[in-house]
């Protein structure tokens, strides 16, 4: 398992300039700000240790279909596109000091998760919550109407 403050300052695939980590640190997927050093912009970018992917239940028994899988599922959601989901821009995988990781790359919001708004001791009025919880009704049904099931759903997220 890499430190997360060690990754401050590298770049992922030549590309993604590590900045902060966003997430908990001891969470198995790590949320990083990064700039993509393409597009000049800043992105979201959340790395997993491939062996993180290995579902037995699934079929998913070695590193290898795992990741396979994943790239799998990344292309399904990158063809995905609805006003009120985060759209995935890139994905792959990476070695990071001797270990593969997986890696998507989103926009990056700064005003954060809804999770980290609460954490801060703000509140959602009623009309916001409202606002809040149609639009993830919305996200969801896009995402059902095109077979996926989130099976996450939660204010971090």
């Amino acid at each position: 398992m890499i430190e997360s403050d060690a990754l401050v300052g590298k770049v992922i695939v030549g590309r993604y300039r590590i900045e902060s980590l966003r997430s908990d640190s001891s969470a198995a997927v790590k949320v990083y700000v990064a700039d993509d050093l393409r597009h000049n912009k800043k992105v979201s970018v959340r790395l997993m240790p491939t062996r993180s992917l290995i579902d037995l239940d699934a079929g998913l028994i070695d590193e290898a279909s795992a990741l396979a899988a994943y790239k799998q599922l990344m292309q399904q959601l990158f063809t995905m596109n609805h006003p009120t989901l985060v759209c995935i821009d890139d994905w792959g995988d990476t070695v990071i000091d001797g270990v593969r990781h997986a890696f998507n790359v989103t926009e990056f919001y700064g005003q954060g998760t809804l999770r980290e708004f609460l954490d801060r001791g703000r509140r959602l009025s009623p009309s916001q919550a409202l606002v809040v919880g149609i639009d993830v009704c919305r996200a969801l049904h896009h995402a059902h109407q095109n077979g996926f099931a989130h099976g996450d759903v939660r204010p971090a997220n």
